[in-house]
């Protein structure tokens, strides 16, 4: 028997069961590495990717199928990204399509279609090509084109054979395949909807059920073409589910984030401690790369020095890729790069629509920039000759993918750059795991003390709130805030005020009985937002009208409790008439260029910014004197063992937004608990005095950088069935994995969301392998069809 040429494929079902690579004959016209592929699975079609080489089989095997199409050739990747998504399924405790579908995504899809044209004419004993160049001649056509034309000339030939033979007329030079960007891509607003998981336990049926369960695995929500295919469901199914009440689904604008219009390229010359940076990380590129942590106080011009490395590595022939932590950043990071190296940059994050994203993959991937700049999936950026990696405010939870594979984004960096290369870990308030490791000496230590200006690091006033309740009369800004506010703006200056919780209350609270609504979905209260009188649920997104009266007791003393950025703003309009607030949260930033117009809002007219987590990173006004932090305590009761260094951070980085460039800056912190060692030492500036204190309790309780950390979550719509199959994994992991502690079962912090009740095993080892090896058993202990089990490794 002759040997039969082969290829390995991994396909594109969302199963764990057939997590591990098929071999199918392939026809003559091999399909190159990294290529999508359609394989016959299962008694139907699915597609996967070409994960091997072709290789030969001695004597063949006459029960292997055979490759039916060809999907996309043109757009394969090589034996590198292979090897990072096999990195990413041990690392991360993932599916192999997991993996792939985050290092290659479908960069065609969202508004893009293949489209051939011919080059030259096809051999005379090609009866297709032939019949294919007279129809066309030259004129670009489409798979779906060629197929009428086959029918007009009564060749019928399936659209699946049909791409094969037009994928064979590429690979000889006959043929030319391009991307043509569909008209509803051209535009520069595209609508698309969305669909949210409101609550998986009213799901009837199975279709039903597995687009619950679709959805819960990719945080709640995808994108609605995205939703169908994944689970399988007709857009009948879908709208059924809705009525159901087990999905949302909404219209929604995307676009590509414009940077804005007012960045210039910096025109400071670099400080004595910014070419020392520059050189000592030049150096490190230079000699073949590795891991630096950039320690830069904030105002110290670390964006400064990153543009000034991705500089000198261009010059020697390298691209980079530069993450930021909130896409609220991009706009205003792309546009210094922009300003510096014009075209050359290009940007990615989740709020470009499939066609944007699509044609700065291509981009990427065809040399034509040398500079990505994005959020945490930017670090896939397929650049050839990469040699710089930039993570800024590395210390950032958003790093940390949410949905499978639950990668994180530094250390990405670092996997993609092991074979030669640098990655800069840049922070004013680095991860406790990477100072730790700086001070060891495992990477390369690179300080900067002062600002950029020279000016100052702020005064920070700790304004204790516990006695301010009646003098306050239940206002979320004291007095002493207040003041300050006021006198700032009378000079001319502006204001930037933090507020840990959007929406306008965190509850609605009945002062009779003490009843609070709830969602009746997830384990939370429902969140009052006065724009449109909605009570909403800031885990599902459902919404409700909000009631007159108390639901329990009829009474009318239904009343706000808490305060989100909508009510401070509301009482800053009423205390400070003259004030022009830009609000800047998730409900005013949901549309295309939303946060570039908002910044430059507040860079123009505007003199207060009210706003979440997404203003307190990075940004850089001058003007800025005054910052104001609401609530320091929020995080500090979260149950998580990062709580401290949270709320350190956060402090800090907010007060690192006032007095960059004018004098008499202040920074006014509003807590309940001033005596906490992470304010105290926030408002003292004093990071290596909170770093030393929370390694020592780290330390004892072996948490990171002394430990390595797991959570495997359970969770199904029947609370019995997660307890018994949570039960069930968390003994066996006990009796089977050396090396590794077993916690719980307990209920997770969120112990009920979507309808889906949850609980989590915490896995605690000394080494990487054991934790790994523990989270692998996890996966496979898992056959309920009732439950589903994730994992997450080392948690942010």
């Amino acid at each position: 028997m002759s040997d039969v040429i082969c290829v390995d494929v991994v396909v594109d079902v969302p199963s764990s069961q057939v997590d591990r690579a098929y071999t199918y004959r392939t026809t003559s016209d091999e399909p190159p590495l990294g290529a999508r592929v359609r394989v016959p699975f299962g008694g139907r079609t699915v597609s996967g990717w070409v994960i091997s080489p072709p290789k030969a089989i001695e004597g063949g095997d006459g029960q292997l199928k055979s490759i039916v199409a060809v999907e996309d050739a043109a757009q394969s990747f090589g034996p590198v990204a292979v090897r990072l998504a096999a990195w990413l399924r041990r690392r991360y405790a993932c599916t192999f399509r997991e993996a792939l579908a985050a290092v290659a995504p479908r960069i065609l899809a969202g508004g893009e279609r293949a489209t051939f044209s011919f080059v030259k004419s096809p051999p005379a004993a090609d009866r297709l090509a032939t019949m294919l160049h007279r129809a066309f001649g030259a004129r670009a056509f489409t798979v779906i084109a060629a197929s009428r034309a086959c029918a007009r000339a009564r060749m019928r030939m399936p659209g699946a054979q049909l791409s094969v033979r037009l994928a064979a007329l590429v690979r000889q030079g006959v043929v030319e395949r391009s991307a043509r960007r569909a008209a509803r891509a051209a535009k520069a607003r595209a609508q698309m909807q969305r669909v949210f998981l409101l609550d998986a336990a009213a799901a009837k049926g199975k279709v039903q059920a597995r687009l619950a369960a679709v959805l819960a695995e990719n945080g709640g929500q995808l994108l609605i073409a995205d939703a169908k295919r994944r689970a399988g469901a007709s857009g009948d199914a879908v709208r059924r589910a809705q009525r159901a009440g087990v999905v949302r689904v909404q219209s929604e604008e995307r676009g590509l984030e414009a940077a804005s219009a007012s960045e210039k390229a910096p025109a400071f010359v670099a400080t004595a401690e910014q070419r020392a940076a520059i050189e000592r990380l030049d150096a490190l590129a230079k000699d073949g790369g590795g891991v630096a942590l950039l320690h830069g106080v904030t105002g110290s011009g670390k964006t400064f020095v990153y543009s000034r490395l991705v500089d000198r590595v261009r010059s020697r022939g390298g691209r980079a890729i530069v993450l930021v932590p909130e896409i609220a950043l991009t706009p205003q990071t792309a546009g210094r790069f922009q300003a510096l190296f014009g075209s050359h940059v290009g940007v990615l994050h989740s709020g470009l629509s499939g066609g944007e994203r699509a044609r700065v993959w291509e981009d990427a991937g065809a040399g034509r920039i040398d500079i990505v700049v994005g959020a945490r999936s930017a670090v896939f950026a397929p650049l050839p000759d990469l040699s710089l990696i930039v993570v800024d405010e590395e210390h950032e939870p958003s790093y940390k993918q949410d949905v499978a594979p639950r990668y994180d984004a530094a250390a990405v960096a670092r996997e993609r750059m092991a074979g030669g290369g640098l990655v800069v870990l840049g922070s004013a308030t680095p991860s406790l795991e990477s100072y730790w490791e700086a001070g060891c000496g495992t990477i390369a230590y690179v300080p900067m003390r002062t600002r950029a200006t020279a000016a100052p690091l702020p005064p920070v006033e700790i304004e204790d709130m516990t006695g301010q309740g009646a003098r306050s009369a239940g206002s979320a800004i004291g007095p002493a805030l207040l003041a300050a506010m006021e006198q700032t703006i009378a000079r001319g200056e502006k204001v930037l005020l933090f507020v840990n919780r959007r929406g306008y209350a965190g509850l609605l609270l009945c002062r009779a009985c003490g009843f609070a609504p709830r969602c009746k979905r997830c384990a939370v209260s429902l969140v009052l937002h006065t724009a449109d009188h909605a009570l909403r649920c800031h885990v599902c997104g459902d919404a409700f009208r909000a009631p007159a009266t108390c639901p329990k007791c009829g009474a009318p003393d239904l009343l706000p409790y808490g305060s989100g950025t909508q009510r401070v703003e509301e009482e800053i309009q009423f205390a400070l008439p003259g004030a022009r607030i830009v609000r800047m949260d998730s409900d005013t930033t949901g549309t295309r260029g939303a946060h570039a117009r908002l910044l430059d809002q507040f860079g123009g007219a505007a003199n207060v910014l009210v706003g979440t987590q997404m203003i307190a990173k990075g940004l850089d006004f001058p003007t800025v004197t005054l910052v104001g932090v609401v609530s320091a305590d929020l995080d500090l009761n979260r149950p998580d063992f990062r709580a401290a260094e949270r709320t350190f951070a956060l402090l800090t980085q907010v007060a690192g937004r006032a007095g960059r460039a004018m004098p008499g800056s202040r920074v006014i912190v509003q807590t309940y608990t001033p005596a906490h060692y992470a304010v105290r030492m926030a408002a003292a500036h004093d990071y290596e005095s909170f770093a030393r204190k929370e390694l020592a309790l780290r330390r004892e309780l072996r948490y990171p950088p002394f430990g390595r950390l797991a959570y495997i979550g359970v969770s199904g719509t029947d609370l019995r069935a997660t307890a018994t199959e949570a039960d069930k994994i968390a003994q066996v992991l006990r009796r089977d994995s050396a090396g590794v502690e077993v916690l719980g079962p307990a209920p997770d912090p969120l112990p009920k969301a979507r309808g889906e009740h949850r609980a989590r095993i915490a896995l605690k080892s000394a080494t990487l392998d054991a934790l790994l090896d523990a989270c692998t058993l996890a996966q496979s202990l898992h056959r309920s069809r009732e439950t589903r089990v994730t994992t997450v490794v080392d948690p942010r």
